[in-house]
């Protein structure tokens, strides 16, 4: 089946030797670019490979071949005029193919396509069904809580769970210079021992400046990363570095930005986080600019309270 958001293909594996199912079936996915069958299917036609050989300059179809599949048959599931997946059949042995495997194979495909239709479906309402729901219990929280350290732990906490994330933090505008200080940070220690990030020097800063989101799959390699930033996720032995970033708006000012990391899991974030995070940043925003309002009336009914007393006395 395949995830147009993050261009995969998720591929349930089933191999049969004498009538035994082989060691190492089950799912597996990869990138939609990994196959010369996607292409096929993508445009509306069957797949027919007599020579596995001649299609090996693909990584899935090397793998294969080294498995010691030399032949293969591949039919798209079709919903309306759209692939949605693909059926495959692959032999270890060249092969003609003969007008029986043409002619089951289609009912098979369509048969299959309906059921993983439903299931895409099935899927899709249940996890708008969860979004609504994370979006209304974040906002229910975040109306009970006071200040700014509470909301912006209380967020990034959801935030952690929702998106199983090793890191997250909130970074607003630096009152000294243009950078973003960081002001509340969550997650798995050691924490980042950077507090303060340059507008030009890092990403978290160009991206508030552009106040999109944005996720960067692949953050070592990453150009616009902060230098020592990765320097210390080097040091540190990382391998795999993954982020997303939204910016915490109140109407249409951005006041801060919300990032979420995973250094160790080894989660590469999705689009359809990315889409998600944005949403519960708003939420965000817009209590923590409610908190910055309070707190600065009660400063200013503090500050004229000391004045009216030292007038008096």
């Amino acid at each position: 089946l395949y995830q147009f958001d993050e261009q995969k293909v998720i591929a349930e594996r089933s191999s049969w030797t004498a009538g035994q199912m082989d060691e190492g079936a089950g799912p597996r996915s990869y990138g939609m670019d990994e196959s010369a069958v996607i292409l096929s299917m993508l445009a509306g036609h069957s797949h027919t490979s007599p020579d596995l050989a001649a299609e090996s300059e693909r990584p899935i179809d090397r793998e294969w071949l080294a498995q010691g599949y030399h032949s293969r048959i591949a039919l798209a599931l079709q919903s309306g005029a759209r692939a949605i997946g693909h059926i495959q059949l692959l032999w270890r042995d060249q092969f003609a193919p003969n007008q029986a495997i043409h002619f089951v194979l289609p009912q098979i495909a369509d048969a299959v396509a309906i059921a993983a239709e439903k299931l895409n479906l099935l899927q899709r309402a249940t996890r708008r069904a969860d979004e609504l729901q994370i979006l209304t219990d974040l906002s229910s929280v975040l109306r009970t809580v006071d200040g700014r350290e509470q909301i912006t732990e209380t967020f990034l906490s959801t935030c952690l769970r929702v998106f199983q994330a090793d890191r997250g933090y909130v970074l607003v505008p630096s009152a000294e210079e243009d950078a973003l200080d960081v002001i509340a940070q969550v997650g798995r220690p050691p924490l980042g021992p950077i507090l303060r990030y340059g507008y030009s020097d890092s990403i978290v800063g160009r991206f508030f400046r552009s106040g999109q989101p944005y996720g960067v799959a692949d953050l070592l390699n990453e150009p616009l990363v902060h230098r020592q930033t990765r320097q210390n996720w080097i040091e540190a032995g990382a391998t795999f570095a993954s982020g997303i970033y939204a910016p915490l708006r109140t109407g249409a000012q951005v006041i801060g930005v919300v990032c979420l990391r995973n250094t160790e899991t080894h989660h590469a974030f999705s689009p359809s986080d990315l889409r998600l995070l944005n949403v519960l940043a708003e939420i965000a925003g817009s209590a923590l600019q409610r908190a910055t309002l309070l707190e600065s009336l009660e400063q200013r009914v503090s500050g004229r309270t000391a004045e009216l007393d030292h007038a008096t006395s």
